[in-house]
């Protein structure tokens, strides 16, 4: 998943006074969740690039209402851009005209474009991005590699050697591992460097919040990536309403930028809609409901996808923006008809009956992601390679942080809160299956949580179970233990430390529990 963080005031300036209810129901729509807490948290899955700021969702939305705004042209642009760099050679730039503009848009350009660099862009290692005010561009621009040492501004007013800044600077320390060959790369115009891709700018052509004409530059490790990093920036500024003048790309890496940015036209018949749902839906106009999405119409059946759609390849995808065009709630359900006959897998029809006896003791089932942040999980934890957010970059070694958080994110909702949830975790370099509950209430206490451990083993007749006293990171020492079940370490129990309620700001006693599955199949 990948996270937009933006506050309350830029979500109504940009949705408006109704915000939290279009975002909402967009979300239902598009597939991705919304939380407002101490700031909105956007969640969207990582095949919808396009829509990765507050804006570019805005507009989304506007489409699929069927409410005009104004969008920009594609045009070609009186600048050059020479290229010669044997590494990252592939490089383009283009002029960004608004109509209107302002700080909001400004940091919202800043926002997506980052966003895409460091998750589409794998950490700028596929493809990077370079935001300047055009006015300070002078001439024509000169993309190649450099090994001469000259003073540098950044955008942030860091100044020194080259070689020093990508040595120390926050952005120099974090991306110089993408250059290669001991060599720096530049994009110059007439009066000296406005960029060190895919590092940092200079701060003579910065963003500001009055710039009314933006000059991006791309830079990519391959061809592909740097048509997705151009066909995203370019739909995301075509509508936000400005005009989109293209640089010519000149030298031993031209590019033929017209077949770069060509448009796709994808056909789809209604008998392939009908072999889907098995119904084609009534008083539907085709072209409406595809229009919706950001198709325009082609001919007879085939439509074009908005350029900035890099996630359509084929009729499946256009299968899928169809039936969200339509919504899901009116679609008829139906039985669903198999060749074959299964069986159940025995250690989930176990899950399934554990399931039935913890909801009967009156607790309630929460489902969180499997993944989280590496900040949260210790050292020994197993990192996602390249993972496209922060927040899930890490594989959960428990299930403790997600009980919490969820009390965190519902105590509006008022307490007492039983919960428990069945889940997988890796520990030790092995996958496992756990059971986890949690109790926040006035009244929590060790007892309590004892109590359904006793309940929960008992119903499946396990009574040789030991808890041993120990110091558990996170719990009251002598009101917390080990689970011991036939002379196996199962799992841990106890009353939640005071600090650690204050981490995730409750203001209630809580208990908890874990036990791992595995001691308890063939059991149930």
């Amino acid at each position: 998943m990948v996270v937009i963080r933006t506050t309350e005031n830029q979500a109504l300036n940009v949705f408006g006074e109704n915000w939290k209810e279009e975002l909402n129901f967009f979300s239902r729509v598009m597939g991705f969740s919304v939380e407002n807490n101490d700031e909105v948290k956007i969640e969207l899955n990582p095949d919808r690039p396009d829509l990765y700021s507050i804006m570019a969702l805005h507009k989304a939305y506007l489409r699929f209402q069927n409410k005009k705004f104004l969008k920009g042209e594609l045009k070609k642009s009186n600048r050059i851009l020479i290229s010669s760099s044997s590494q990252r050679k592939y490089a383009m730039a283009f002029e960004v005209h608004f109509k209107s503009n302002g700080q909001e848009i400004m940091q919202d350009s800043l926002a997506f474009t980052d966003k895409l660099s460091e998750t589409t862009g794998r950490a700028r290692r596929l493809f990077a991005f370079g935001l300047h005010d055009a006015d300070h561009v002078h001439g024509n621009l000169n993309y190649c590699e450099g090994v001469s040492s000259f003073d540098f501004i950044t955008f942030d007013e860091v100044s020194g050697n080259i070689w020093d800044l990508i040595a120390n600077h926050e952005k120099g320390i974090s991306y110089a591992g993408n250059l290669k060959g001991g060599k720096y790369l530049s994009i110059t115009d007439n009066e000296g460097a406005i960029s060190i891709p895919p590092l940092f700018n200079s701060k003579r052509t910065r963003i500001r919040g009055d710039t009314k004409t933006m000059l991006v530059d791309i830079t990519s490790e391959d061809l592909k990536s740097l048509e997705v990093a151009a066909r995203l920036s370019i739909g995301y500024f075509v509508n936000l309403g400005a005009d989109i003048y293209v640089m010519e790309t000149k030298g031993e890496n031209a590019l033929d930028i017209e077949n770069l940015l060509r448009e796709s036209h994808i056909a789809i018949e209604q008998s392939y809609i009908k072999k889907f749902l098995g119904f084609i839906p009534e008083n539907v106009k085709m072209d409406s409901i595809f229009e919706r999405m950001g198709y325009t119409k082609y001919d007879a059946n085939t439509y074009t996808p908005f350029i900035g759609r890099v996630d359509i390849m084929g009729k499946a995808d256009l299968m899928e923006d169809f039936v969200k065009a339509i919504e899901l709630r009116n679609i008829p359900e139906a039985p669903l008809y198999s060749t074959f006959t299964g069986k159940p897998d025995l250690f989930n029809a176990m899950t399934e009956k554990l399931r039935s006896i913890l909801l009967s003791l009156g607790l309630q089932e929460v489902i969180n992601f499997v993944l989280t942040s590496k900040k949260i999980e210790d050292n020994e934890a197993v990192l996602i390679m390249n993972p496209k957010s922060e927040d899930y970059s890490a594989i959960r070694k428990s299930l403790f942080n997600g009980i919490m958080e969820f009390f965190k994110r519902n105590k509006h909702n008022g307490f007492p809160q039983k919960i428990f949830e069945i889940g997988d975790i890796i520990d030790q370099n092995a996958q496992k299956r756990v059971l986890s509950i949690g109790i926040c209430s006035n009244s929590s206490s060790y007892s309590e949580i004892k109590g359904y451990l006793d309940s929960i083993l008992g119903s499946v007749g396990i009574f040789n179970f030991t808890i041993s006293a120990e110091s558990l990171s996170g719990f009251i020492n002598g009101r917390s233990g080990y689970i011991t079940i036939n002379n196996q370490r199962s799992g841990f129990i106890g009353e939640i430390h005071p600090e650690t309620i204050k981490l995730y700001e409750l203001e209630l006693p809580a208990v908890y529990m874990q036990i791992d599955l595995d001691s308890l199949n063939g059991k149930i």
